[in-house]
């Protein structure tokens, strides 16, 4: 249980850190609460991109529809060739149908930092690295950038109760494909160890698109 503990409390860390936003506005908004918006004075530019470029692909899955291209012109009228945006879309807006898509958002932005760290820290650990180094790694690869940016402005202290949140990762970009980029790298692993070969190929080829 001991060599575990970095990591437990690696994640509890950042779910607070990450959930403190969140929570405070659906305590105070409830129901009401969503993390799309169109403009910048209520949100983040990170909320607006969202909301014209991500947020419609999800809906369309949740209602069943299917997702046009937005950049070809060849494929507007057909499901983009693009995995890395394909299967992001997919995932969020399945969960969307069985909770709503706010929720689905805010889970996603709550819950993906902290999955993208423990594939990265695993990754390191299958490469030789010490556990505590690689959790170090891992974590900073994904929080560092965004708090170096950050850091200067003493406005950020009050990024709970402020009007714009601390935003770590677009969902679409890099987040949702830095995770498929990372089971991608853990599925290779176990593949050329000769452990459920064939599935670990199959998945792969998924995920890589």
């Amino acid at each position: 249980m001991k060599k575990f503990m970095p990591a437990i409390i690696l994640l509890f860390t950042i779910l607070i850190l990450l959930s403190a936003v969140h929570i405070y506005r659906l305590f105070n908004l409830g129901v009401n609460y969503t993390t799309s918006i169109i403009s910048t004075e209520t949100g983040s530019n990170t909320n607006l991109e969202e909301t014209y470029a991500y947020v419609p692909a999800v809906n369309r899955v949740r209602f069943g529809q299917p997702i046009n291209d937005p950049y070809l012109w060849e494929y507007r009228s057909q499901k983009s060739p693009f995995m890395s945006e394909f299967l992001p879309a997919t995932v969020l807006g399945l969960a969307a149908k069985a909770i709503s898509l706010p929720l689905t958002l805010v889970a996603a932005k709550i819950l993906g930092p902290i999955l993208l760290v423990l594939l990265m820290r695993q990754i390191g650990i299958l490469g030789g690295v010490d556990r505590l180094v690689s959790t170090a790694a891992a974590t900073a690869a994904v929080f560092v950038p965004m708090l170096f940016s950050l850091a200067p402005y003493p406005a950020v202290l009050t990024y709970i109760t402020g009007a714009t949140e601390l935003e770590f990762q677009r969902l679409f970009h890099p987040l949702l494909p830095m995770i498929m980029v990372s089971l991608y790298i853990l599925c290779v692993h176990k593949a050329l160890t000769r452990k459920y070969r064939l599935p670990m190929i199959l998945l792969a080829g998924v995920l890589l698109g």
